[in-house]
């Protein structure tokens, strides 16, 4: 008896998916009362059998039915509920313009673009053509430049990059392809700026050279072994690239003072002139210009003539170093290099080994 009782309370009470389905449905009649009256009704009470302490079989069939059956909303509900946004709900005001409703502009242009796609690039031009000659019809010929420029600013703009860069890469990539007619770096001048490069040019001029032949200088370079330890400085070019482009054979020839040829011999930046000198050059050199030659030490300190005193030249004086004393020594061991170096000793002193009315490089 107990158990029937039990069994009798535990049915009097509604399942879970017949609560969510009778809110669904309760909500649903609300908001269509709200919509269509403005006032919600109240919620439907289930009829409850007053002997078994159940739902009514006909209220009991309505839940079924209405949980199983989807919501259905009218053509305005659903129409209402797309052209609404998600979230807050904007409308406007009475009597005020709502833009979404207003029709497109007369004169507004639209291309269409699939019609475009599938024409062929000729028929594309022509119709782009088409329109820009009736866009512009009735204009005057200033009226006509300023849309023109309007129009295909950015065209024009992109183009100009685009030849501008690739004129820059070509000549670029030209210069560098040229023969070096010389390489060379100054050291310790004490304006740098201010150095004069047609002496260089006059250089180009002695062996008949082309013009596009290249010529490198570095300038910004100091040493001095007395205040190296202070000076020395990882982000300093003369501590970084500079040697390493020397033991490169980058550079043909530096053109330093005394104390820049004391610095680079014992740090193995320029070599004895017996390593970049060719003999008939030494020959003339050990010969006629002995007192000329500037002996230095090396890293092992032993003593080595590493420099030839250019001092008082034509060549050193045009250079406006900013010092007296200026020397030229070798970094270079390679063939250009030497063959550069010969010219230019051949040149600062006219010592006639080339025949220059007829060199032509």
């Amino acid at each position: 008896m107990s158990k029937n009782k039990t069994h009798g309370k535990a049915n009097s009470q509604p399942s879970a998916d017949e609560q969510i389905s009778t809110q669904d449905q309760n909500f649903s009649d609300g908001h269509d009362n709200v919509s269509g009256q403005g006032a919600p009704d109240r919620p439907h009470t289930p009829d409850i059998d007053t002997v078994t302490g159940k739902p009514s079989a006909e209220d009991k069939n309505s839940a079924e039915d209405a949980s199983d059956a989807p919501v259905e909303h009218s053509a305005e509900e659903k129409a209402y509920i797309l052209s609404s946004p998600r979230g807050v709900k904007r409308e406007v005001a009475d009597g005020a313009f709502d833009p979404r409703t207003a029709a497109p502009k007369k004169d507004l242009n639209i291309e269409d673009n699939l019609e475009l796609h599938s024409m062929t690039r000729s028929e594309r031009r022509m119709a782009r053509k088409m329109k820009y000659k009736k866009d512009t019809e009735g204009m005057s010929a200033k009226e006509k430049f300023s849309h023109f420029l309007y129009c295909y600013k950015w065209r024009i703009i992109v183009s100009l990059l685009i030849i501008i860069a690739a004129t820059y890469t070509t000549v670029s990539i030209y210069s560098n392809t040229r023969p070096v007619a010389l390489a060379y770096g100054v050291v310790n001048s004490p304006n740098p700026f201010k150095l004069d490069s047609s002496v260089v040019d006059d250089y180009k001029n002695y062996y008949h050279m082309k013009k596009s032949d290249q010529v490198i200088m570095t300038s910004n370079i100091n040493y001095d072994l007395d205040t190296y330890e202070e000076d020395y400085n990882t982000s300093d070019a003369s501590y970084t690239s500079f040697p390493t482009l020397c033991y490169e054979d980058y550079y043909d020839v530096i053109i330093s003072d005394k104390k820049g040829v004391e610095y680079c011999s014992y740090f193995s930046i320029i070599h004895p002139l017996t390593d970049c000198l060719t003999m008939d050059l030494q020959s003339e050199l050990n010969n006629s210009m002995s007192d000329r030659i500037l002996y230095t030490e090396d890293s092992e300190k032993q003593s080595e003539a590493f420099a030839i005193d250019i001092s008082g030249t034509d060549f050193a004086k045009g250079l406006n170093l900013g010092y007296d004393n200026v020397y030229l020594c070798f970094p270079g061991t390679d063939e250009r290099n030497i063959e550069t170096a010969r010219k230019l000793i051949n040149y600062i002193f006219d010592l006639g080994l080339y025949d220059v009315s007829s060199e032509s490089n």
